[in-house]
């Protein structure tokens, strides 16, 4: 025969199990606003920024040995994951012409040449300033939280593919260790006068320096009314210069620096992490990663150290 008879023992004794499980729900949630508050006060005072790692930097990231023996990313990031890293500001150098300029030439390529005994010196103040060049790779790997960057890090570009880059800027480079990145034009290449051949466009791969493309025929891309030609340009280079060379390339140089929206987003399509324009100003690994500024180098020592030591 079940007992119904009313046990006050057991009925308060049922309350207070009630009550110290939702004392013990209000402190779990207190807990955990006081972490989620923790991580925001974190971020405000250390002026930090959250960027986004996807799928699509692990495909266009072939060069994964750079980062160190062995390294991978792991092979179960498919999603978006979000890790928190310190702004960085990069300056970006942009060469075009490693000669004495001529008085007579136009101001444009006047303005743009460097001279071979002025290009060693800037290398040379670098390397004494204890700044250390990184590619555009080095710089997306940093923006989407994968690998660190050195404490002064440059990025060393070169426009045009001319053959001056070749013969007097790569030797100084080679024999300092600095790395730089070339962006070329591949239907110059050992046909137009006074630009590389792919002999030595291979050479510069081969001995640490980085190629990118710098379109076909460096025409105003972003004018071009044919979308052919535009694919041509931007996603043809690219296929021409890894055919050549045996492996992938990842950054773009817009030429004469002009770019849109279209061609931002034809960049990532095509396979680029990174598009260098031509706008002044100093890179930061929060900016639009296929819109990157740089600082265009003349032939001014003065200049160069002001431009670099004020950062």
């Amino acid at each position: 025969m079940v007992n119904d008879q009313f046990n006050p023992r057991e009925a308060n004794a049922a309350v207070r199990a009630d009550k110290r499980l939702n004392i013990a729900m209000i402190v779990l949630a207190m807990l955990i606003l006081s972490a989620v508050i923790a991580l925001i006060l974190i971020y405000a005072l250390n002026g930090r920024t959250t960027v986004s790692l996807t799928a699509a930097v692990r495909s266009h990231l072939p060069h994964l040995e750079h980062f160190g023996p062995g390294w991978t990313l792991p092979p179960q990031i498919t999603t978006t994951t979000t890790q928190t890293w310190p702004v960085r500001r990069v300056p970006i150098l942009m060469y075009h012409l490693i000669r004495v300029a001529s008085s007579t030439e136009p101001h444009m390529e006047e303005v743009m040449s460097v001279s071979p005994e002025l290009f060693k010196q800037e290398m040379e103040w670098l390397k004494s300033s204890d700044y250390q060049a990184v590619t555009f790779d080095d710089f997306v790997a940093y923006a989407s939280s994968i690998a660190p960057l050195p404490p002064k890090p440059i990025i060393i570009s070169f426009d045009d593919s001319t053959e001056s880059q070749f013969k007097e800027a790569y030797p100084v480079l080679k024999n300092l260790g600095i790395k730089a990145t070339f962006f070329v034009i591949t239907d110059y290449l050992g046909v137009k006068k006074n630009s590389m051949t792919w002999d030595q466009v291979r050479e510069l791969d081969r001995n640490g320096m980085t190629i990118g493309s710098h379109t076909r025929t460096h025409p105003y891309v972003n004018r071009l009314k044919d979308m052919k030609k535009v694919w041509d340009e931007v996603v043809g280079s690219k296929q021409i210069i890894e055919k050549n060379l045996g492996h992938a390339i990842t950054t773009f140089a817009y030429p004469w620096g002009g770019y849109d929206q279209y061609l931002e987003k034809l960049c990532r399509d095509a396979g680029y992490t990174s598009a260098r324009g031509a706008q002044k100003g100093i890179a930061s690994t929060t900016d639009n990663r296929y819109t990157l500024k740089a600082i265009t180098v003349s032939g001014d020592l003065k200049r160069f150290e002001y431009l670099l030591e004020k950062l």
